[in-house]
Parts: structure tokens; C-alpha cells; sequence
């Protein structure tokens, strides 16, 4: 579970009215879908650390890769990608994750979202992205069905393994690490909203955003399986940062989620890396790229923890065409907050 929280939810962070959902807030911010900065080849280079008490008495849980792949498919159609990696080990879990999101080039509106978890706490969620909704399946072990593929073999009857015979059964191991035993199953739908994203498309979505110190707080709209957050996203100072992967003209930003569109109003928010409630956010003032991410992390309890860049790398030329790189790109705008 640890493992699943290091990738998921939030993106956002490295970034309402209804019976038992959150309550209505009055107010005129509006929910925002700018188009996400997609610069094909950047990846980002993450290592993080964890701590209870004290913070020299921390350890380093993992790193992480965040990275961009654009290109065509075999019929010459542009594609887009952003897929996010992770692994380590902390407090008897390893990590071993995978998050991929496939965009439509054309809007950049996300398409489909997929993670995948191995090791300690194996599995899987997606989110499918159409004009009729959004919908949330998760992967479980089949229960029953007539794929052979899903069948073993057995030895039935006999004493001692004597005289007995073998027969193919469907497979009800509970704990069966075949992942061809497993099947999407529909967990939950959300109503229709081109303002909301995935993880990772909401990260790339706040890199757009126009931030001003002292200015109004710009929120985005996120979906974490069966809820939806809106993160309101506010610059609060601007400062030098220093990070292995060097020293930059750093904003730091204050990402405060809320429960939305009917989520239950003690729902929790796990955003990039796992960080849970409210988050601290250090990014360079030019491009936007997350320098510094501290909030908090549920293992077993919750544990302070802190996400900050390596390495990064950047093949593409800086004259990337602007419809990768977010520039005059449209932005949806509009829908107050529900």
C-alpha cells in the first residue's frame, strides 16, 4: 500500500454538494484545465527521504523518474505519454511502481491513466477518460470464468499421491501472482469533466499555470479512484534552492486540497510521491520543474517525507513546437467549483 501511495494520486503536486459530500463553498475561483507542458525527452530525476520524529534521523526510501515520450504510432499519429517510475524500500515495503498516462495530442486532455504496483502490495488501477465520464476499474484475481488461461492443475483423489488423477480448475489462490489471473473490474464512475485529470496530467497542468506571489490561488481538478480533489494552488515566496541537481530561482508554492463534486468530505488526498493533505512545493520560477516536495506520508503512520531532483534531463532543443510544450496552447476555463 506504501508503495502504491509513493507513485500515485496528485501529480499535482512535483503537483460538492450532495448528500454526505462535500459542502458548497462560496467564492469565484473557477476550476482550471490549462494545457499540460509536455517537452518530449525531459525526465526528472528523484530520490526521497523519510523521517518520524527528527529529521537526522531519517532514511532514504527510493527514487523516482518522471519523463515525457512523445512521438507517432505505426500509422503516423502523434502520440504523448507521461510515465512515472519508482522504487526502493521503507519500513519492510518494497517499491516497485509504474504510472503511465497517455494524452491526446491534439487537446492534452488525458486519454487513459494506468499504474501498476509489484513486490510487497502487488496492483493495479486505471482510469479511462471519455466525453461520457470518467471511469475507475481496479485489477483483481478472476473468480471464475471459462479462459483456460485462468485454469491449473490439480491432483484429486488417492492415498498419498497414489491413484490419483489431475484435472484443470479455475484458479482461487488468494494470494496468485499470475497476472494473467487477473481482470479489470469497474470500481466506480464519475460524471463527465473536461476540467478533470489524472495524476499526472494535473503535475503538468500546474506547470502552466501563471502564478503571482500575493496573487489569487489558481485551483485544478484532480481524480484519485473513487474521488475528486480540487487542489487550490497558491505562490507564497520566492527564494534560492539548492538541490543535488543544482541551484535555482525557486517559488515556493502551498497546494491545499479539498474533496469535490460530491466526495465524501473526510475522503483523504494522496498526491505525488504519496503525500497526503496539504503540501509544501519548491519549483524552479522559469520552468516550472518540482524542486522540492514535503508533506507527509502514510506507512503504517504517517511520516514526514521530502522529494527532491537529482538529475534532469533534457534532449529536446528549447525550440520544441508549442504544441508539446504548452505555449499558446488553449485552456479550458470556466465550470466554478461544484
Amino acid at each position: 500500500m506504501a508503495r502504491r501511495a509513493w507513485l500515485e494520486a496528485a501529480a499535482c503536486a512535483t503537483l460538492l454538494a450532495s448528500a454526505g459530500g462535500a459542502p458548497a463553498r462560496a467564492h469565484d475561483e473557477v476550476v482550471e484545465a490549462p494545457r499540460p507542458v509536455l517537452r518530449g525527452g525531459e525526465k526528472l530525476h528523484y530520490a526521497a527521504s523519510a523521517w518520524k520524529a527528527a529529521r537526522f534521523l531519517g532514511c532514504d526510501v527510493g527514487t523516482a523518474v518522471l519523463s515525457v515520450e512523445t512521438g507517432r504510432d505505426a500509422c503516423g499519429r502523434a502520440t504523448a505519454r507521461i510515465v512515472a517510475k519508482a522504487s526502493g524500500s521503507a519500513l519492510g515495503h518494497t517499491m516497485d511502481a509504474t504510472v503511465v498516462t497517455t494524452l491526446d495530442p491534439a487537446t492534452g486532455r488525458p486519454i487513459r491513466y494506468e499504474d501498476e504496483s509489484r513486490g510487497s502490495g502487488p496492483g493495479a488501477h486505471l482510469l479511462a477518460f471519455s466525453a461520457d465520464g470518467v471511469r475507475y476499474f481496479k485489477r483483481k484475481h478472476c473468480n471464475g470464468c471459462c479462459d483456460d488461461s485462468h485454469f491449473v492443475t490439480e491432483s484429486r483423489g488417492g492415498f498419498l499421491g497414489i491413484g490419483s488423477r489431475e484435472v484443470r480448475v479455475h484458479c482461487r489462490e488468494s494470494h496468485c501472482t499470475n497476472p494473467a489471473h487477473r481482470e479489470w473490474r469497474l470500481r466506480h464512475e464519475h460524471e463527465a469533466d473536461p476540467l478533470a485529470g489524472d495524476p499526472l496530467t494535473v503535475l503538468y497542468r500546474a506547470r502552466a499555470l501563471d502564478l503571482r506571489i500575493g496573487g489569487p490561488a489558481r485551483t485544478l481538478r484532480v481524480v484519485v479512484g473513487h474521488g475528486i480533489f480540487d487542489v487550490e494552488v497558491r505562490a507564497v515566496c520566492c527564494e534560492k534552492v539548492t538541490v543535488p541537481a543544482g541551484t535555482f530561482d525557486g517559488l515556493r508554492l502551498s497546494l491545499v486540497p479539498r474533496p469535490a463534486c460530491g466526495t465524501p468530505a473526510t475522503a483523504r488526498f494522496q498526491g505525488l510521491f504519496g503525500l497526503c493533505g496539504e503540501i509544501e512545493l519548491l519549483v524552479d520560477r522559469e520552468t516550472r520543474i518540482p524542486l522540492v516536495i514535503r508533506g507527509t506520508v502514510p506507512m503504517g503512520v504517517d511520516v514526514n517525507a521530502e522529494v527532491v531532483l537529482t538529475r534532469i534531463e533534457s534532449p529536446e532543443p528549447a525550440c520544441a513546437p508549442p504544441l508539446l510544450r504548452g505555449a499558446r496552447a488553449p485552456a479550458f476555463r470556466g465550470l466554478r467549483r461544484r
